[in-house]
């Protein structure tokens, strides 16, 4: 669940608690009690948390605070349980979903449907198919692997944060919060070029079939 809204412009901040609600404790209590039985049968957890896990972006700092809570539980998890059950960590970019359709929880605590500022928000960022998506995170399961970031090119983010924060952060404020008014960014700008969405937004977020609630 993805609240979106500026962080002044929140009419009641607990509006937003669904956000942790659902995006950690969901993860966590589906965790403690799968554990005893994923510890006799070897299995393993795939925590889907997300690149705004370390990205700023603005408008969703609780979906982004939420995220990178689930990162964190799971790398402390992985410390406790050791080699016993095996904890593959997936910070995916973005992924065909409600979110990327337009789906969003608005400053007033209402689920909306709005693909304006879908555009706003996503800009001329590719949308990777979830089919795709889901192959990788099944593969990297399998494999064993601690980390995956899906799609690969997203990690390069994860660098500038480390080694130019500065950058990253302005180029947060220049592409999704520069422009006349919150819904005339530049982000959007550059997303309504003509012909440019059928090459970044696959057909189920250009159409997508969705209603608020």
């Amino acid at each position: 669940i993805v609240p979106l809204c500026l962080f002044e412009d929140t009419t009641d901040i607990t509006n937003f608690a669904p956000a942790m609600d659902i995006n950690f404790w969901g993860s966590a209590y589906g965790t403690y009690f799968s554990i005893p039985h994923l510890r006799k049968s070897k299995g393993k957890i795939i925590a889907i948390a997300s690149s705004a896990g370390w990205l700023p972006a603005p408008r969703m700092m609780f979906y982004n605070a939420s995220k990178a809570a689930v990162i964190s539980l799971y790398e402390s998890l992985r410390t406790e349980l050791g080699k016993d059950i095996g904890i593959t960590i997936v910070t995916p970019g973005l992924i065909e979903s409600e979110m990327t359709q337009g789906k969003f929880l608005s400053k007033e605590g209402q689920m909306v449907l709005d693909q304006e500022m879908r555009d706003v928000q996503v800009s001329v960022v590719p949308i990777r198919s979830v089919t795709e998506a889901a192959k990788e995170i099944v593969n990297s399961a399998c494999r064993g692997d601690s980390y995956l970031t899906e799609p690969a090119w997203i990690r390069t983010t994860f660098y500038w944060k480390v080694f130019c924060p500065e950058v990253l952060e302005f180029l947060n404020r220049w592409l999704l919060l520069s422009g006349s008014s919150e819904r005339e960014t530049i982000s959007k700008k550059l997303v309504n070029l003509p012909g440019l969405k059928k090459y970044v937004y696959p057909e189920s977020v250009r159409n997508p079939k969705l209603k608020p609630n």
